[in-house]
């Protein structure tokens, strides 16, 4: 059946409306679904800013463990896994974003010329690793792991997490055999004498952290053989020193002065017949009294002949030996005999005459006074005693013997030098005693009261000697021819008198 006009139309006019309502059916789909995807895009955006925000800014703190690599771990999953979607310029700008003031002026400082946009996320991670890394070496996190100790204050559990931590520190994983071994060998070398060869072996390690422990004894013997050739070559030869020593300090042997006249006495100081300027033995050391300035058979007690006193007046100007010095020298004498003070007290029961010594801290005896005692028993010391100036006093051995002063008794120890006539007692035998406690002109003696002469300075010494010296002298009972005292005049007009005077040999006669 042919279609007419009408209907053509009507049907064109139906597919026409149909057509213009999918149109708009379109047109509202987009419309919802451009709605639809702003929304959804700012909500992610307020979500990774909102992330970004709960991190906290990186402060480099090695001390407390406060280093990137610790303070990325923590935050490492949120940069590779809630920011997956953002580029790596995006994250590279908040990694640098979050680092403190003087982080970022180091790290910055640390890449130029490059700026930090021009690195990736990855090469930013890297560098920032680097630069704030651990400060100390393998070594010492591992030396100092070994070492843990718990502390009053910790718990269990927080001993626990540290060593759990300073474990990972550790890097158990990587240690190698050879590594421990090096580890636990240096560990075994506190001494300050190996200080050098601890030097050295961590500087080696630290070049080659794959070094054997035979590898490390090696160098321990060469670094020994290169000390001990250095050692050699630091000795002086002998030979060399004594011929340059002789040629710096050689003088010109001086001639003993002749003279035509003879004196009218011997040389006190040997016997032979010249002047006393003049004897050789002035720097001689006896052998028998240990004293200089005196041929042996002729020590002070045994003198054939004493000098001659010549009494001559203090200068209290002496002429200098340059004659360009203008120094004055005022010469005067002290008798020091006279302050001295002396005690008498009971030693093993005998009486012995020591003086006072309150800067000693040990009582010392001599060879005289020790004879005086009867040689009592002597040990020997291993105490070594110093005078004043800081020399070293000779102590041939200790004795324990009983003091006893004024109703005070005790047993303690003292000191036998052979220095002679070296008497003292000590501080430690001035308490015991009691004597410090009481005052002193009224336990001691002077040596001298009033007397200033050599003989009457050296009464007791003398006494003691000579008892030492022969002993039957003073036994009782011995039947022995006293002459009679005979009794020296001497004539008042005489010009020696005044000498013999002074000297306590004369008296004037009323």
């Amino acid at each position: 059946m042919p279609i007419s006009d009408d209907q053509l139309n009507r049907i064109l006019q139906q597919q026409q409306a149909q057509l213009d309502a999918q149109m708009r059916l379109l047109e509202t789909l987009t419309q919802q679904l451009n709605i639809h995807c702003s929304s959804s895009y700012a909500v992610s955006s307020t979500s990774c800013d909102a992330v970004a925000s709960s991190i906290p800014e990186f402060y480099y703190d090695p001390e407390n463990g406060n280093t990137f690599l610790m303070w990325f771990k923590r935050w490492e999953d949120i940069f590779r896994i809630e920011f997956c979607k953002q580029d790596d310029a995006w994250k590279t700008r908040l990694l640098t974003r979050k680092l403190g003031s003087n982080e970022y002026a180091r790290f910055t400082d640390h890449i130029l010329p490059k700026l930090p946009r021009e690195l990736s996320f990855e090469e930013t991670v890297a560098q920032l690793s680097e630069i704030f890394g651990e400060s100390s070496s393998l070594f010492s996190i591992r030396y100092q792991c070994l070492n843990l100790v718990k502390r009053e204050t910790d718990e269990y559990g927080a001993l626990a997490d540290i060593v759990n931590r300073e474990c990972e520190r550790f890097k158990l994983r990587s240690l190698t055999e050879d590594q421990f071994k090096f580890l636990i060998f240096i560990k075994a070398l506190p001494s300050p004498q190996d200080a050098e060869i601890r030097t050295r072996l961590l500087t080696r390690l630290d070049q080659d952290p794959n070094i054997t422990l035979r590898t490390l004894i090696d160098e321990c013997k060469r670094l020994q053989n290169i000390k001990h050739d250095n050692q050699l070559i630091e000795q002086v030869n002998p030979n060399l020193t004594y011929s340059s020593v002789n040629a710096i300090t050689r003088l010109k042997a001086q001639k003993p002065r002749t003279s035509d006249s003879k004196p009218t006495t011997a040389c006190w100081l040997c016997g032979d017949w010249h002047y006393v300027r003049f004897c050789p033995f002035k720097k001689h050391k006896c052998q028998m009294c240990k004293e200089r300035g005196h041929k042996e058979n002729h020590c002070p007690p045994n003198r054939t002949s004493q000098p001659k006193k010549k009494h001559k007046r203090p200068r209290h100007m002496v002429k200098p030996i340059e004659s360009q010095s203008l120094s004055l020298v005022a010469a005067f004498q002290t008798d020091h005999n006279i302050r001295r003070k002396y005690v008498t007290i009971q030693i093993n029961g005998i009486s012995a005459r020591l003086q006072i010594d309150t800067a000693s801290d040990i009582t010392l005896v001599s060879r005289e006074t020790y004879n005086l005692l009867g040689n009592p028993p002597i040990k020997p010391s291993k105490k070594t005693a110093r005078n004043a100036s800081g020399g070293v006093l000779k102590l041939v051995g200790e004795l324990q013997c009983g003091f006893s002063f004024n109703g005070n008794s005790c047993k303690a120890i003292c000191y036998l030098t052979e220095r002679p006539y070296l008497d003292l007692l000590g501080l430690d035998m001035l308490e015991k005693l009691g004597i410090m406690d009481m005052p002193i002109n009224s336990v001691c003696n002077v040596s001298c009261p009033s007397l200033d002469t050599p003989i009457h300075a050296q009464e007791d010494k003398v006494v003691i000697w000579l008892q030492c010296k022969d002993p039957t002298v003073f036994r009782g009972g011995g039947h022995r021819k006293h002459k009679p005292v005979q009794r020296l005049q001497v004539n008042p007009n005489t010009r020696s008198y005044g000498s013999f005077q002074r000297g306590g040999v004369g008296t004037r006669r009323a």
